[in-house]
């Protein structure tokens, strides 16, 4: 993934990438589903479980910032098939996720809203499932890749 920083929508790095995540018989991309807010713009292949976020840069020009990664979720988005940084997998619990990385440089959530660590110098973001961090079993949900050093 660390190749595809700031690289702007059309590139063709980003099929490329794409297409290693297929399956052996898939012959195409899937549908891409955009959507596009004031400050980024999102690139979302529901059935790779992917999300590819471009941000404008001061000459309003569009370049890949962060990549998020899934699993299944009610919204009809797939489980991310690729390989994760840091020897991160998505059947990881946050106890498995906090052993393999250490300690987060920030961390939140909890009561009403998901738990979820950040690790900016590796450039890794980690939701979980659940709300209480007492439950050290609870499973990832997402994953927000970015440059190392730069904020997710």
């Amino acid at each position: 993934m660390d190749d595809l920083w700031r690289l702007p929508p059309s590139s063709p790095l980003l099929p490329t990438y794409l297409h290693t995540l297929l399956s052996p018989t898939a012959d195409q991309l899937p549908y891409t589903d955009i959507k596009t807010y004031p400050d980024i713009t999102y690139h979302t292949y529901k059935p790779l479980g992917v999300s590819f976020c471009f941000t404008p840069t001061p000459a309003n020009d569009l370049v890949l910032t962060s990549i998020d990664v899934y699993n299944p979720t009610r919204d009809g988005i797939a489980r991310f098939p690729g390989p994760l940084p840091h020897g991160l997998t998505l059947n990881m619990c946050a106890a498995d996720v906090v052993g393999a990385l250490g300690e987060p440089e920030r961390k939140g959530g909890g009561g009403s809203t998901r738990c979820w660590v950040e690790y900016v110098a590796r450039g890794l973001h980690v939701n979980f499932e659940g709300t209480n961090w007492d439950d050290a079993r609870m499973g990832i949900s997402s994953v927000t890749v970015f440059e190392a050093g730069a904020t997710g």
